[in-house]
């Protein structure tokens, strides 16, 4: 019998881990790292090519446990959904674009007074020991941009459009790498010596069951053997998909929940200055929040110049760039080409779940609001590329294009904490309605904001529970 059992080993489950007290305890961990070659057998039964991949994925590496944890969770969803994130150790995606957002205190209404200050204290914790850059709230004001070494185009935006302060607002990012060994704040990178004295136990979870006074966790192991694990308190940290898919076949719940996520666009402008190209996909440092005169919420844009990957990418997805003179073109307008990932508010997500009678979970999308979500878009995108060419900073020239819902990667809010009492809902400290001793600490019980990057939020809220446990 464990103390704490912990399912999932991603960001949120370490961040959790960094503020619990592990001396005196019983503590297990469950991560399935199964390496199977034979998994591209299955990539042509999920309907998955390459050229349907974010950047940062590719067949020939990490999509392996990609495939796998689709797999493994019988995890189906419909062609016009993209749906990916390298969730087979759980957590949130260990290849997140590190991009901060954090709330200001009377945002975070789902929480106490007392409880919102611990929660903001953490995060500067987190920021400031992992030597995080930029500006994690875009309301802050009084950054000296000229103190900070960033690309000359990125502070000549800065320079003319301070003015716009009501319309466009630019701003640092918040960026979780750390500044002086370049390490970005990943699963991978993160400081395991507290990991390291947990019991690891490399088991898939198939389902878990509510007991008197404890959980039964019920495992596979490698050779497909049940393994039944007990615990007193059970900490799911598995990625929002997968964490409510086990409550919800605990708790026997047939409706479908709605993913909260943000609707996003790819855009290319064409730069009047120069840009300095990166040799890998690193993080934007430079952001916007934009708010149209057509609607109540805003937008995020996130600025990048070009790198390898992208560049990769571009040359396989269109025909029209794989021959020789397309690539010379390119080659002599790459520094000059900027990359935009705009962001929605989560109130246009249009993605959901449920469980079918035969066990798989089916991700679909909610409603036949597509063409307003692609409209809401496209203006957004292009109230800031008129206020750049108004501002003398980009040439009359644009691209842009609307990849399928659920490329944004940043589902959260299934099982979120809430002061209604309601079914699957969570209370201040994260524990589960009528369930006591089960906590939830990844991105499932963040609620509805206007965070467009909700990972700081994520590892802020799982390190104030692993402290209050």
């Amino acid at each position: 019998m464990y103390d704490i059992l912990i399912i999932g080993s991603g960001i949120s489950a370490l961040s959790f881990i960094d503020g619990l007290k592990i001396k005196n305890r019983n503590i297990g961990i469950i991560s399935y790292k199964k390496k199977n070659k034979k998994i591209f057998d299955n990539i042509n039964k999920l309907k998955l090519k390459e050229d349907d991949l974010p950047p940062r994925f590719n067949i020939n590496s990490n999509i392996q446990s990609y495939i796998e944890y689709l797999k493994k969770n019988k995890i189906h969803f419909k062609k016009e959904i993209s749906f990916f994130g390298y969730l087979n150790s759980g957590g949130v995606s260990n290849f997140w674009g590190c991009s901060c957002e954090f709330l200001t205190k009377k945002k975070i209404n789902f929480l106490n007074s007392r409880k919102r200050d611990a929660l903001i204290n953490i995060f500067n914790l987190i920021y400031k020991k992992n030597n995080f850059t930029g500006n994690y709230n875009y309301e802050l004001e009084n950054i000296n941009f000229k103190k900070r070494k960033i690309d000359n185009f990125y502070f000549s935006i800065i320079e003319k459009m301070s003015t716009l302060k009501n319309k466009i607002q630019f701003y640092l990012n918040c960026i979780a790498v750390n500044k002086t060994n370049k390490l970005s704040f990943t699963p991978n990178n993160l400081n395991k010596d507290k990991l390291n004295k947990l019991k690891n136990l490399n088991y898939f979870v198939e389902k878990i069951e509510k007991k008197n006074s404890y959980y039964k966790v019920l495992c596979k192991d490698h050779h497909e053997k049940t393994i039944v694990i007990k615990t007193k308190k059970l900490i799911l940290a598995a990625g929002t998909i997968a964490s409510t898919k086990l409550v919800m076949q605990m708790s026997n719940y047939k409706n479908k929940i709605n993913i909260l996520h943000n609707p996003m666009i790819f855009g290319a402008f064409l730069a009047k200055k120069n840009l300095y190209i990166t040799k890998n996909l690193e993080p934007s440092p430079l952001a916007a929040k934009i708010k149209t005169s057509k609607s109540n919420f805003s937008s995020i844009a996130n600025f990048r110049s070009s790198n390898i990957i992208i560049k990769k990418k571009i040359f396989k997805k269109f025909f029209f760039m794989k021959n020789f003179i397309s690539k010379k073109i390119f080659s002599l307008f790459e520094k000059k080409i900027l990359f935009i990932n705009l962001y929605l508010d989560n109130k246009f997500s249009n993605l959901q779940m449920k469980i079918e009678k035969n066990g798989t979970t089916k991700i679909s999308t909610k409603n036949n609001n597509l063409h307003a979500i692609k409209n809401e878009l496209k203006v957004n995108l292009n109230t800031l590329y008129k206020s750049l060419r108004d501002n003398n900073l980009i040439y009359p020239l644009k691209y842009s294009y609307v990849p399928n819902l659920g490329t944004d990667n940043h589902f959260i809010g299934t099982l979120p904490i809430s002061q209604k009492n309601k079914k699957l809902t969570l209370n201040e400290n994260c524990e589960l309605r009528g369930y006591k001793n089960l906590y939830i600490i990844d991105g499932s019980s963040i609620p509805k904001s206007e965070l467009k990057f909700p990972t700081g939020l994520i590892i802020a809220n799982a390190y104030r529970i692993g402290k209050l446990l």
